[in-house]
């Protein structure tokens, strides 16, 4: 029993630091007030859609990486993923959700080319994975994720405005 409760109050504590950090680093840190413009969603949801109506030579891959920077350990509370586009296999944007940690000054929305997903995908590519990065893959090994369906699965959320947090944004991913 004492064990249980031990690691009930572990579990909570480092869920309630990373919240923290996240909400400190999205207030406070002037390389992420990219990420606090209001265009941001809208430019993505452009994007997607313009793929959508000329889908040929795209492609989604999904990645799973250390949270925050280089040096925070990745486990399954603290860890951060994203997707990649490509067209004709040249990385065209990355993309994720930068969630809304409650008492943020700054909004959540869908971005592009977040400098932290950018380095560490580049990183990742050249064999220097400080960041941990992993391609995720399907349950039968598949490394695409179905591209279409994955667009409007986004374009779905961003018309919803859903805001939330860490790897619900690959959440069920359309191999």
């Amino acid at each position: 029993m004492k064990t249980t409760l031990f690691i009930i109050i572990i579990t909570f504590n480092l869920i309630g630091c990373a919240s923290i950090q996240a909400n400190k680093d999205l207030n406070e840190k002037p390389e992420n007030a990219k990420r606090g413009n209001p265009n941001n969603t809208r430019i993505v949801r452009e994007y997607l859609k313009m793929i959508l109506t000329e889908p040929d030579g795209y492609e989604i891959k999904a990645f799973k990486r250390k949270a925050y920077s280089e040096k925070t350990k990745k486990n399954i509370f603290m860890f951060h993923c994203f997707y990649v586009l490509f067209y004709n296999c040249n990385i065209e944007h990355t993309l994720v959700f930068s969630a809304t940690p409650k008492g943020a000054v700054l909004n959540g929305c869908w971005m592009f080319d977040a400098n932290t997903d950018l380095d560490s995908y580049d990183m990742y590519i050249n064999s220097e994975n400080s960041w941990d990065v992993e391609e995720m893959q399907g349950t039968n090994g598949e490394k695409s994720l179905d591209l279409v369906k994955t667009i409007q699965k986004i374009i779905e959320r961003i018309d919803k405005n859903y805001e939330f947090f860490a790897g619900a944004i690959v959440k069920i991913l359309p191999w």
